[in-house]
């Protein structure tokens, strides 16, 4: 019965004259493996390039690089039983369980000793029960990682304020501001009144990111300006959970022929309880 592992591969080096050869001076378990026709020179290059960088695997993506290249030797010599064999070996280690038990299918169509067939078809069992695993992991992670992001989805909910205005959170992607938020200015001989909208409004982690439009009238001198003005907010909540604090970007506008260029500011929006 072949008992090959992954961390004997490099003995196959050695082996393969053996495994491979064509005289009639084989054993009886040699000759159940090897077949009438002669292994391609191509792909015993490619098993031993296998063998050889599995001494030094140890990441998934080596052992990707290694079953890489006993598949380039199955692939050129589909009769070799040790090639096909120890690809599965080696996708399993890369953590393709269903691609290893797709090969150790291939590898039961050789004539095989009866303990040895029993032997790998319980390894496809044990594969299955692995790559199941897998799949109910890979379930509950994200499972996991949505109740988090719901939670902390919650802990937006509700009015943020700035001065006394307040963008109120609904949802993920989903708010609405209070009359006026950040839109409303006043100076020495100028008034600034605009309608603004929300727009491009999106949670993600522990951060929010929204965009307030605002088509403004500026009413300065007995002229009347008009402008649009565009407002990024990227701002991330506290651990606490009471204030919103990073920074706001105002985009390029212009007025009356005035260019008014990007200008970014500290932003904090507050809880009031």
């Amino acid at each position: 019965m072949k008992t090959y592992l992954l961390f004997i591969f490099v003995g196959f080096c050695v082996a393969i004259p053996s495994l491979v050869s064509q005289t009639g001076a084989t054993t009886d378990k040699q000759s159940v493996a090897t077949t009438q026709s002669p292994i391609p020179e191509e792909a015993r290059k490619h098993f031993v390039m296998g063998a050889t960088l599995c001494k030094d695997a140890k990441s998934h993506d080596d052992f990707l690089q290694v079953a890489g290249e006993f598949k380039q030797a199955a692939d050129l010599a589909p009769q070799w039983p040790e090639a096909r064999y120890n690809l599965a070996l080696a996708r399993e280690s890369a953590g393709d369980y269903a691609g290893a038990m797709n090969e150790l299918k291939l590898y039961q169509q050789f004539k095989l000793p009866d303990i040895e067939a029993r032997t790998i078809q319980d390894k496809i069992y044990a594969l299955e029960a692995k790559q199941q695993k897998t799949v109910t992991d890979a379930a509950a992670k994200v499972a996991s990682e949505a109740a988090q992001a719901k939670a902390q989805e919650q802990q937006f909910g509700g009015k943020w304020y700035s001065r006394d205005q307040f963008i109120e959170i609904l949802g993920p992607m989903s708010a609405h501001l209070s009359p006026g938020f950040d839109v409303i200015q006043s100076g020495p001989g100028i008034k600034i009144k605009g309608n603004n909208g929300l727009r491009s409004f999106q949670i993600s982690g522990r951060n929010v990111r929204f965009t307030v439009t605002a088509d403004e009238v500026w009413k300065g001198s007995g002229v009347n300006q008009h402008r649009h003005r565009d407002k990024v907010y990227d701002l991330a909540i506290s651990s606490d959970g009471k204030t919103l604090s990073g920074t706001v970007r105002e985009e390029n506008s212009s007025a009356g022929g005035q260019m008014f260029p990007d200008n970014t500011q500290e932003c904090k929006l507050s809880r009031r309880d």
